[in-house]
């Protein structure tokens, strides 16, 4: 999976939740601009390989877990991380 069918996969969720938690629609935009830039820079640290081959051993990489909307914050839902980290 590259990564802007990953980013269309997930595209209408984010488009929900991110005015959600901003409050705003504009914000929001700017947000998902930003966070899409910053996924995109980084999409190839992200790996694909063996159950726990990654950091943390959690079984399954996080592009695999993301691809198949599993999220990456550890099975905490809701939680989209801190802002500074987009």
């Amino acid at each position: 999976m590259d990564y802007f069918q990953l980013l269309r996969a997930h595209q209408g969720y984010l488009e929900r939740i991110a005015p959600a938690m901003l409050g705003n629609r504009p914000d929001a935009e700017d947000a998902l601009q930003e966070a899409a830039l910053s996924g995109y820079r980084h999409f190839d640290q992200l790996r694909d390989g063996p159950p726990g081959a990654h950091a943390g051993g959690e079984g399954g990489s996080r592009r695999r877990r993301l691809a198949h909307g599993g999220g990456g914050n550890g099975g905490r839902h809701g939680c989209a991380g801190r802002p500074d980290q987009l």
